[in-house]
């Protein structure tokens, strides 16, 4: 380089768009319009190169140091309004540009478009990525397809004129160079499909066999343990130890086996105990009737008052007589319902309750209901004992009755203390009782449960409330016909 000054002659075209780029002012001839140019180079350089004595080059050895800048100015002395050098600048736009543009089995052609023979400037072919060789079975099943003009070439043209010249393009494209691509795709990922089937099938057989199966076995065995315990024999097999295992569901078995039997060993014990204890019932029940037969032989006039008494015992041995517990041979009785005077019961009952200041308010007159004498005679006496427990030193136990013309009522009053609000309706069950030494005390807490028992038995009720002095029971049976009157 000698300092001789860069040549500055150049050859160019620029090319605008008619169009705006803002598509609300089409009609504006000052809108903003793309445009695009194309340079020629100066070759005078170049072309002196190649008369120089000493061994010309071509291309010249240094074309690749060639720097181009451009610039386009506004009139003025304004800023460039472009200028090649800058950041973010679009290199220039070069043929080989295209190649990469074009899918495999895709060609592009451009010719000289003179008066005689086209002459091919340039012919671009498209890339093909197909490293493996396609699966044959894939490619068959991808022929399969419907689709349209497979074997049919794709093919377009069109012709450009410029300054320089007229000039053709050609695209020409396979369709079966597309499905070659498929194939080969296809097959590099089939392995991968089908690994991952076969990975899914495994992970299927392994919860299948090591969860599902065991859980289906679990839920037909709970099933059929469910149904044998809502049935008479009880728990009858249970088995799974099979099921056991480190996982949740083999802890959860473990756990189910030890509880179940568990629950069989202490149903095992409470049969072998109500066993025992129905033997022992037997026991008792066949010692007391000796010798309560006995007695009977020896007061068996009606007008005897110990027949009376004598008779409850027997009736009261025999409803506990062969029965596992008190409770089930207090239901399980059967009494036999009659007309009974409820007035002469009353006065009866008044007169022989054991106990003194008890007061009996019925009429003189038949009130005949339908009960069970017996019975009946031990819910007042039930009642009675608890009246007597209950009520304060030298207060009087009322007995009084009233009648309608379908029922009759007897209200048995006493002064004491009052029943807790929320103990009223348990004092009717079974084993309950309000002091907690009862049983120590020999109380177990079944009399007014014998009381309601015996009182539904012959069609009636038994309540309780709290007055305003003490508590009141009351008795309602239903009244019957005798001999025409009521």
């Amino acid at each position: 380089y000698t300092g001789e000054m860069p040549v500055k002659e150049f050859r160019g075209w620029v090319w605008q768009s008619g169009r705006c780029l803002d598509a609300t002012r089409e009609s504006d001839e000052h809108c903003d319009k793309k445009s695009f140019f194309s340079l020629r180079l100066p070759i005078e350089v170049l072309r002196d190169a190649l008369f120089q004595p000493e061994k010309p080059q071509w291309p010249p050895p240094d074309l690749d140091q060639f720097q181009v800048r451009v610039e386009v100015l506004p009139p003025g002395d304004g800023p460039a309004i472009f200028d090649s050098n800058e950041d973010g600048a679009v290199p220039p736009f070069s043929l080989n540009d295209l190649t990469g543009l074009l899918l495999p089995g895709e060609t592009l052609t451009i010719q000289k478009a003179d008066r005689g023979e086209p002459t091919h400037l340039v012919q671009l072919h498209g890339k093909d990525e197909v490293l493996e060789e396609p699966s044959p079975l894939l490619t068959r099943l991808i022929r399969k397809l419907p689709v349209e003009r497979y074997d049919a070439p794709v093919e377009l043209a069109d012709e450009v004129v410029t300054p320089m010249g007229s000039y053709r393009i050609l695209f020409h494209g396979d369709a079966r160079s597309v499905n070659k691509i498929l194939s080969a795709v296809a097959s590099r990922v089939s392995w991968f499909v089908g690994a991952m089937l076969l990975a899914i099938a495994l992970a299927w057989l392994v919860i299948e066999t090591g969860v599902v199966r065991r859980i289906s076995r679990l839920t037909r065995r709970s099933s059929a343990l469910s149904r044998s315990v809502k049935g008479v024999g009880g728990l009858q097999r249970f088995d799974l130890a099979d099921l056991r295992g480190s996982d949740e569901l083999g802890i959860l078995a473990n756990c189910l086996n030890d509880l179940l039997r568990r629950v069989k060993e202490d149903a095992e014990r409470e049969r072998i105990r109500a066993e025992q204890e129905r033997d022992m019932w037997h026991a008792v029940g066949h010692e007391i009737m000796s010798p309560l037969q006995s007695l009977l032989v020896l007061h068996g006039h009606a007008d005897d008052p110990s027949y009376r008494y004598i008779n409850r015992m027997q009736q009261a041995v025999r409803v506990l007589y062969g029965n596992a517990s008190p409770s089930e041979a207090f239901q399980s009785s059967a009494l036999q319902v009659q007309a009974i005077d409820i007035a002469k019961l009353l006065r009866n009952v008044a007169d022989n309750a054991g106990f003194v200041d008890v007061r009996c308010a019925a009429a003189y007159q038949p009130v005949w209901v339908r009960a069970d004498e017996f019975p009946l005679e031990d819910v007042f006496s039930h009642i009675l004992k608890n009246a007597d427990r209950y009520r304060q030193p030298g207060t009087p136990i009322t007995l009084t009755l009233e009648s309608t013309e379908t029922t009759a009522t007897v209200i048995i009053h006493n002064v004491g203390q009052p029943i807790a609000e929320d103990f009223l309706d348990k004092i009717f069950e079974y084993g309950v009782s309000e002091h907690a030494e009862a049983g120590a005390n020999g109380n177990r807490g079944q009399g007014l449960f014998v009381a309601k028992t015996y009182m539904a038995k012959m069609g009636g009720t038994i309540t309780v409330r709290n007055v305003e002095d003490g508590v009141s029971f009351a008795l309602t049976l239903q009244r019957m016909r005798v001999g025409g009157a009521q």
